[in-house]
């Protein structure tokens, strides 16, 4: 092999003092690890564990209101978008037609009625009240 000047090594040694600088961990790479918690050194006072500028389950609104304009395209009818959906909805029933026959079919769409009930209802309680009392409205 060519002789060379460049020490992949002594490179990556390097690099690794290099980002252990810039994230303020000089020298982390030489500590052993402690072998439980206790042991563990406690954090310098006016350091934040990494992430901890982070909010958990915070939605991107950005994304969400392109969702929401995706899914009301997807409902408006005339629109392209749901002209596609549509007929790809189409195509599915008539393959599952074909292929599995009639009952399979409305059973597949009953139980897919029934997970989109259980998932997109609430107070399932006050549903059926509601839909009893639509249905045979109270005397009086």
């Amino acid at each position: 092999m060519a002789s060379s000047n460049f020490d992949l090594e002594k490179e990556r040694a390097r690099l690794r003092a290099m980002m252990d600088a810039q994230s303020g961990r000089a020298g982390a790479q030489d500590a052993p690890a402690p072998e439980n918690a206790a042991d563990a050194p406690a954090e310098t006072p006016g350091t934040e564990p990494p992430f901890a500028h982070v909010q958990p389950n915070v939605w991107d609104r950005a994304a969400d209101d392109e969702a929401n304009a995706f899914v009301r395209s997807l409902m408006t009818v005339g629109s392209p978008v749901c002209a596609a959906f549509w007929a790809v909805l189409g195509i599915v029933l008539a393959v599952l037609l074909l292929t599995i026959g009639l009952w399979r079919t409305l059973f597949i769409a009953a139980l897919a009625a029934l997970g989109a009930f259980l998932g997109g209802v609430r107070s399932k309680s006050r549903f059926f009240r509601d839909l009893i009392n639509r249905l045979f409205p109270p005397k009086g």
